[in-house]
Protein backbone atom coordinates (compact mmCIF):
# COMPACT_ATOMS: atom_id res chain seq x y z
CA UNK A 1 0.00 0.00 0.00
CA UNK A 2 2.96 2.74 0.98
CA UNK A 3 4.53 1.72 -2.19
CA UNK A 4 1.39 2.89 -4.12
CA UNK A 5 1.23 6.26 -2.08
CA UNK A 6 4.64 7.34 -2.00
CA UNK A 7 7.49 7.21 -3.92
CA UNK A 8 11.21 7.90 -2.96
CA UNK A 9 11.12 11.16 -5.27
CA UNK A 10 8.09 12.69 -3.02
CA UNK A 11 10.60 12.82 -0.03
CA UNK A 12 13.70 14.37 -2.11
CA UNK A 13 15.11 17.20 -0.91
CA UNK A 14 15.60 19.45 2.49
CA UNK A 15 12.59 19.92 4.75
CA UNK A 16 12.44 23.03 6.13
CA UNK A 17 9.89 24.90 8.52
CA UNK A 18 7.90 27.73 7.14
CA UNK A 19 7.25 30.90 9.53
CA UNK A 20 3.79 31.37 8.96
CA UNK A 21 1.58 34.36 10.28
CA UNK A 22 -0.87 33.90 13.27
CA UNK A 23 -4.70 33.85 12.83
CA UNK A 24 -5.45 36.64 15.21
CA UNK A 25 -9.33 37.62 16.52
CA UNK A 26 -10.37 39.79 19.15
CA UNK A 27 -12.59 37.94 22.04
CA UNK A 28 -15.88 39.90 21.85
CA UNK A 29 -16.83 41.96 25.52
CA UNK A 30 -13.11 41.21 26.72
CA UNK A 31 -9.84 42.67 26.41
CA UNK A 32 -8.00 39.60 25.31
CA UNK A 33 -6.85 38.97 21.70
CA UNK A 34 -6.90 35.29 20.67
CA UNK A 35 -3.87 34.62 17.95
CA UNK A 36 -3.61 30.70 16.38
CA UNK A 37 -1.97 29.15 13.77
CA UNK A 38 -4.77 27.43 13.26
CA UNK A 39 -7.98 29.04 11.40
CA UNK A 40 -10.16 26.58 12.20
CA UNK A 41 -9.43 27.86 15.93
CA UNK A 42 -10.34 30.95 15.09
CA UNK A 43 -13.69 30.30 13.16
CA UNK A 44 -14.44 28.73 16.49
CA UNK A 45 -13.64 31.10 19.22
CA UNK A 46 -15.04 33.76 17.18
CA UNK A 47 -18.32 31.75 16.61
CA UNK A 48 -18.58 29.88 19.58
CA UNK A 49 -18.55 32.83 22.06
CA UNK A 50 -22.09 34.00 20.72
CA UNK A 51 -23.97 30.77 21.25
CA UNK A 52 -22.04 27.95 21.81
CA UNK A 53 -23.46 25.09 21.50
CA UNK A 54 -25.91 25.90 18.37
CA UNK A 55 -22.59 27.85 16.93
CA UNK A 56 -19.93 24.67 16.92
CA UNK A 57 -22.79 22.65 14.76
CA UNK A 58 -22.60 25.49 12.27
CA UNK A 59 -18.75 25.81 12.66
CA UNK A 60 -18.21 22.16 11.62
CA UNK A 61 -21.01 22.29 8.87
CA UNK A 62 -19.17 23.50 5.49
CA UNK A 63 -15.87 21.15 6.32
CA UNK A 64 -18.45 17.79 6.04
CA UNK A 65 -20.79 19.30 3.54
CA UNK A 66 -20.04 21.86 0.84
CA UNK A 67 -16.89 23.17 1.22
CA UNK A 68 -12.91 21.98 2.83
CA UNK A 69 -9.94 22.95 4.19
CA UNK A 70 -6.51 22.14 3.50
CA UNK A 71 -2.80 23.64 3.76
CA UNK A 72 -2.63 26.82 2.40
CA UNK A 73 0.35 26.10 1.20
CA UNK A 74 -1.77 24.77 -1.78
CA UNK A 75 -4.89 25.37 -1.58
CA UNK A 76 -6.06 28.99 -0.12
CA UNK A 77 -8.17 29.53 2.91
CA UNK A 78 -10.47 31.45 3.43
CA UNK A 79 -9.30 33.05 6.60
CA UNK A 80 -10.06 36.67 6.28
CA UNK A 81 -14.02 35.47 5.47
CA UNK A 82 -14.11 32.89 8.04
CA UNK A 83 -13.21 35.67 10.70
CA UNK A 84 -14.91 38.30 8.97
CA UNK A 85 -17.63 40.04 11.52
CA UNK A 86 -20.46 39.79 9.37
CA UNK A 87 -19.45 36.54 8.53
CA UNK A 88 -20.28 35.58 12.67
CA UNK A 89 -22.97 37.81 12.32
CA UNK A 90 -25.23 36.13 9.45
CA UNK A 91 -24.30 32.48 11.15
CA UNK A 92 -25.43 33.59 14.32
CA UNK A 93 -28.62 34.47 12.52
CA UNK A 94 -29.46 31.26 11.29
CA UNK A 95 -29.24 30.11 14.83
CA UNK A 96 -33.01 29.53 16.66
CA UNK A 97 -32.23 29.01 20.47
CA UNK A 98 -35.25 27.31 20.84
CA UNK A 99 -35.44 25.08 18.44
CA UNK A 100 -32.70 22.25 16.89
CA UNK A 101 -31.41 22.68 13.53
CA UNK A 102 -30.74 19.59 12.69
CA UNK A 103 -29.85 19.77 9.05
CA UNK A 104 -28.05 23.37 9.38
CA UNK A 105 -26.90 24.34 6.29
CA UNK A 106 -22.81 25.68 4.94
CA UNK A 107 -21.87 28.79 5.29
CA UNK A 108 -20.02 30.55 2.57
CA UNK A 109 -17.25 33.11 3.69
CA UNK A 110 -15.51 35.18 0.89
CA UNK A 111 -13.25 33.29 -0.53
CA UNK A 112 -14.26 30.12 0.12
CA UNK A 113 -13.72 27.35 -2.67
CA UNK A 114 -17.00 25.41 -3.24
CA UNK A 115 -15.91 23.61 -6.12
CA UNK A 116 -13.24 21.53 -3.39
CA UNK A 117 -15.21 18.29 -2.17
CA UNK A 118 -15.92 18.04 2.01
CA UNK A 119 -13.73 16.19 3.59
CA UNK A 120 -14.74 13.21 6.58
CA UNK A 121 -14.33 13.99 10.74
CA UNK A 122 -10.88 13.06 12.10
CA UNK A 123 -10.21 10.47 14.44
CA UNK A 124 -6.94 10.75 16.87
CA UNK A 125 -5.87 9.00 20.04
CA UNK A 126 -2.30 9.71 20.14
CA UNK A 127 -2.31 13.22 21.04
CA UNK A 128 -0.75 15.02 23.47
CA UNK A 129 -0.32 18.97 24.35
CA UNK A 130 2.52 20.47 26.37
CA UNK A 131 1.85 24.18 27.59
CA UNK A 132 4.94 26.58 28.98
CA UNK A 133 5.89 29.91 30.23
CA UNK A 134 9.45 30.51 30.97
CA UNK A 135 11.08 33.25 33.43
CA UNK A 136 12.08 35.42 30.55
CA UNK A 137 8.39 35.72 29.14
CA UNK A 138 8.54 33.30 26.03
CA UNK A 139 5.42 31.19 26.18
CA UNK A 140 4.91 27.80 23.98
CA UNK A 141 1.92 26.42 23.21
CA UNK A 142 2.02 23.04 21.03
CA UNK A 143 -0.37 20.10 20.60
CA UNK A 144 1.63 17.25 19.33
CA UNK A 145 0.39 13.64 18.00
CA UNK A 146 1.43 10.06 16.58
CA UNK A 147 -2.37 10.30 15.37
CA UNK A 148 -3.84 6.74 16.31
CA UNK A 149 -2.06 4.77 19.20
CA UNK A 150 1.33 3.82 18.00
CA UNK A 151 1.32 5.69 15.14
CA UNK A 152 2.76 4.13 12.02
CA UNK A 153 4.07 1.29 14.34
CA UNK A 154 7.59 1.89 13.33
CA UNK A 155 10.52 3.49 14.99
CA UNK A 156 13.90 5.12 14.48
CA UNK A 157 16.34 6.10 16.83
CA UNK A 158 13.68 5.83 19.65
CA UNK A 159 10.80 8.12 17.90
CA UNK A 160 7.60 6.71 17.09
CA UNK A 161 6.62 7.93 13.62
CA UNK A 162 3.29 9.07 12.99
CA UNK A 163 0.62 8.27 10.86
CA UNK A 164 -0.78 11.35 10.12
CA UNK A 165 -1.10 10.31 6.26
CA UNK A 166 -4.68 9.34 7.46
CA UNK A 167 -5.38 12.99 8.07
CA UNK A 168 -5.64 13.63 4.29
CA UNK A 169 -8.98 13.27 2.64
CA UNK A 170 -9.55 9.86 0.63
CA UNK A 171 -8.60 10.00 -2.93
CA UNK A 172 -11.37 11.90 -4.64
CA UNK A 173 -13.11 10.57 -7.97
CA UNK A 174 -12.24 11.41 -11.24
CA UNK A 175 -12.55 15.21 -11.98
CA UNK A 176 -13.17 16.57 -8.30
CA UNK A 177 -11.14 18.41 -6.41
CA UNK A 178 -10.21 18.02 -2.67
CA UNK A 179 -8.14 20.80 -0.76
CA UNK A 180 -7.03 18.01 1.71
CA UNK A 181 -5.85 15.58 -0.77
CA UNK A 182 -2.56 13.89 0.00
CA UNK A 183 0.12 15.57 -1.88
CA UNK A 184 4.48 15.42 -1.34
CA UNK A 185 5.50 17.73 1.56
CA UNK A 186 1.82 19.08 2.17
CA UNK A 187 0.39 18.86 5.22
CA UNK A 188 -3.01 17.29 6.16
CA UNK A 189 -5.67 19.12 7.79
CA UNK A 190 -5.66 18.99 11.50
CA UNK A 191 -8.28 19.63 14.33
CA UNK A 192 -5.15 20.87 16.92
CA UNK A 193 -5.43 24.08 17.87
CA UNK A 194 -3.31 25.17 20.19
CA UNK A 195 -3.37 29.08 20.91
CA UNK A 196 -2.21 31.92 22.77
CA UNK A 197 -3.88 35.11 24.39
CA UNK A 198 -2.93 38.35 24.31
CA UNK A 199 -3.90 41.29 26.81
CA UNK A 200 -4.94 44.71 25.64
CA UNK A 201 -0.63 45.43 25.96
CA UNK A 202 -0.15 43.05 23.64
CA UNK A 203 1.73 41.24 26.43
CA UNK A 204 0.90 36.88 26.76
CA UNK A 205 -1.80 36.61 28.98
CA UNK A 206 -3.18 33.04 28.88
CA UNK A 207 -1.93 29.75 26.45
CA UNK A 208 -3.41 26.43 26.02
CA UNK A 209 -4.48 23.42 23.27
CA UNK A 210 -6.02 20.01 24.02
CA UNK A 211 -5.49 16.77 22.36
CA UNK A 212 -8.64 14.86 21.74
CA UNK A 213 -8.99 14.06 17.95
CA UNK A 214 -12.16 15.65 15.95
CA UNK A 215 -13.76 17.70 19.18
CA UNK A 216 -10.66 19.40 19.64
CA UNK A 217 -12.59 22.85 18.68
CA UNK A 218 -14.84 21.98 21.02
CA UNK A 219 -13.02 21.53 23.98
CA UNK A 220 -10.37 24.35 23.25
CA UNK A 221 -13.66 26.49 22.98
CA UNK A 222 -15.16 25.67 25.72
CA UNK A 223 -11.81 26.06 27.93
CA UNK A 224 -11.53 29.70 26.42
CA UNK A 225 -15.18 30.83 26.67
CA UNK A 226 -14.79 29.44 30.45
CA UNK A 227 -11.29 30.96 31.42
CA UNK A 228 -11.49 34.81 29.18
CA UNK A 229 -15.74 35.39 29.83
CA UNK A 230 -16.29 33.61 33.17
CA UNK A 231 -13.23 34.28 34.25
CA UNK A 232 -12.61 30.47 35.72
CA UNK A 233 -9.25 29.42 36.51
CA UNK A 234 -7.40 27.04 34.41
CA UNK A 235 -8.05 24.12 36.62
CA UNK A 236 -12.02 25.06 36.81
CA UNK A 237 -12.20 25.59 32.97
CA UNK A 238 -10.87 22.20 32.59
CA UNK A 239 -13.00 20.03 34.88
CA UNK A 240 -15.79 21.60 33.36
CA UNK A 241 -18.15 18.96 31.44
CA UNK A 242 -17.80 19.07 27.56
CA UNK A 243 -20.73 18.96 25.05
CA UNK A 244 -19.75 17.93 21.41
CA UNK A 245 -21.00 18.74 18.08
CA UNK A 246 -17.48 17.38 16.13
CA UNK A 247 -19.93 13.83 15.35
CA UNK A 248 -22.22 15.54 12.61
CA UNK A 249 -25.92 15.43 13.36
CA UNK A 250 -25.38 14.97 16.63
CA UNK A 251 -25.04 16.40 20.00
CA UNK A 252 -22.46 14.41 22.79
CA UNK A 253 -22.45 15.70 26.35
CA UNK A 254 -19.78 13.99 28.71
CA UNK A 255 -21.00 11.37 30.82
CA UNK A 256 -20.89 11.73 34.49
CA UNK A 257 -20.11 15.35 34.16
CA UNK A 258 -22.66 18.49 35.62
CA UNK A 259 -22.52 18.57 31.12
CA UNK A 260 -24.75 15.31 31.31
CA UNK A 261 -27.46 17.59 32.36
CA UNK A 262 -28.00 19.12 29.46
CA UNK A 263 -29.13 15.91 27.69
CA UNK A 264 -33.01 15.95 28.17
CA UNK A 265 -33.16 19.95 27.52
CA UNK A 266 -31.35 19.38 24.08
CA UNK A 267 -33.71 16.79 23.38
CA UNK A 268 -36.85 18.33 23.79
CA UNK A 269 -34.95 21.14 21.68
CA UNK A 270 -34.63 18.25 18.96
CA UNK A 271 -31.18 17.35 19.05
CA UNK A 272 -29.67 13.95 18.53
CA UNK A 273 -27.97 13.71 21.82
CA UNK A 274 -25.82 10.64 22.78
CA UNK A 275 -24.26 10.86 26.62
CA UNK A 276 -20.45 9.59 26.04
CA UNK A 277 -17.24 9.79 27.66
CA UNK A 278 -15.10 12.83 25.92
CA UNK A 279 -11.92 12.60 26.75
CA UNK A 280 -10.02 15.77 26.16
CA UNK A 281 -6.31 16.18 26.87
CA UNK A 282 -6.02 20.34 28.00
CA UNK A 283 -3.17 22.38 29.00
CA UNK A 284 -3.42 25.48 29.94
CA UNK A 285 -1.56 28.28 31.82
CA UNK A 286 -2.73 31.87 32.92
CA UNK A 287 -0.41 34.62 34.19
CA UNK A 288 -1.10 35.41 38.12
CA UNK A 289 -0.24 37.73 40.37
CA UNK A 290 2.98 38.56 38.63
CA UNK A 291 3.88 34.62 37.79
CA UNK A 292 2.13 31.84 36.08
CA UNK A 293 -1.06 29.33 37.12
CA UNK A 294 -1.97 26.19 35.18
CA UNK A 295 -3.78 23.10 34.75
CA UNK A 296 -3.58 19.43 33.06
CA UNK A 297 -6.71 17.25 32.17
CA UNK A 298 -7.27 14.52 34.33
CA UNK A 299 -9.11 12.41 31.79
CA UNK A 300 -5.65 11.75 30.19
CA UNK A 301 -3.33 11.83 33.39
CA UNK A 302 -2.08 15.25 32.95
CA UNK A 303 0.62 16.84 35.09
CA UNK A 304 1.39 20.60 36.03
CA UNK A 305 5.48 21.33 36.72
CA UNK A 306 6.21 24.80 38.01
Amino acid sequence: MLAALLLAADLAGTLTVSDRTEVRVRVPGTAPEVASADAETALDVEVALAARRWAASLAYTPRFTLWDLGDPAFTPVPTEGLIAPAYARERAASIDAGAANTHPQAGLPAGADVALVPTEPLLMSGTSQLTVADGSGDVVAMTTTNNLGFGSRLMVDGYVLNDALTNFSTAPKPGERAANAMAPHKRPFTSMAPAIVFDASGEPFAAGGSAGGGPIPDYIGEGWIEMLANHASPAQAIVMGHVSTATPGKIVVERGTAAERLAAPLRALGHDVVVAPLLSGAGYIERSNGGWIGAADPRRGGTVEY
